[in-house]
């Protein structure tokens, strides 16, 4: 390194201390933040999830006029979810969820309730999966692929 390189090299780090110790003042000085802060971080958080795919719900057995016709009303409901470049189809038991993404492949399925994420895996070669789940809080996936990401509405039991 010559020594005008070495010159400029401390002028920048005099420089990046000077800027530092400004930002750390400017944050110590503006104190707790307020609700409106709070509010804005939220909002912005709020965008982390903005390359997700929302999907519609396309079929729920439980709306199907021909359930009397076809079986028992004790059914495990059947629901499929789809976006543009992927879908899954579930089935809601008891204490498990079962379900395929189509197109079939792996990928990662987690389930999300207002707490967060309580239940994860991965999918078989065949796209399948199967989940615990508990209680009848409303629920969401995300389903994951390596060609596109999935997150469904919330699903009521």
């Amino acid at each position: 390194m010559s020594e005008a390189e070495g010159t400029r090299s401390e002028e920048r780090r005099r420089v990046d201390d000077a800027l530092l110790a400004e930002m750390a003042a400017a944050l110590r000085s503006a104190g707790p933040p307020s609700e409106t802060m709070i509010a804005g971080a939220r909002a912005a958080f709020a965008w982390r999830t903005v390359d997700e795919e929302l999907a519609a719900l396309s079929y729920d057995s439980r709306q199907d006029d021909l359930v009397a016709v076809r079986g028992a009303d004790d059914e495990a409901p059947t629901l499929v979810y789809e976006a543009s470049a992927l879908a899954v189809e579930l089935q809601l038991l008891d204490t498990v969820l079962l379900g395929q993404l189509v197109p079939a492949g792996p990928g990662e399925v987690v389930v999300l309730a207002a707490e967060g994420e309580v239940a994860r895996a991965d999918t078989d070669a065949l796209g399948c999966f199967r989940l615990p789940v508990t209680g009848t809080a409303p629920l969401r996936l995300r389903c994951t692929t390596p060609q596109a990401t999935l997150l469904t509405d919330w699903i009521t039991r």
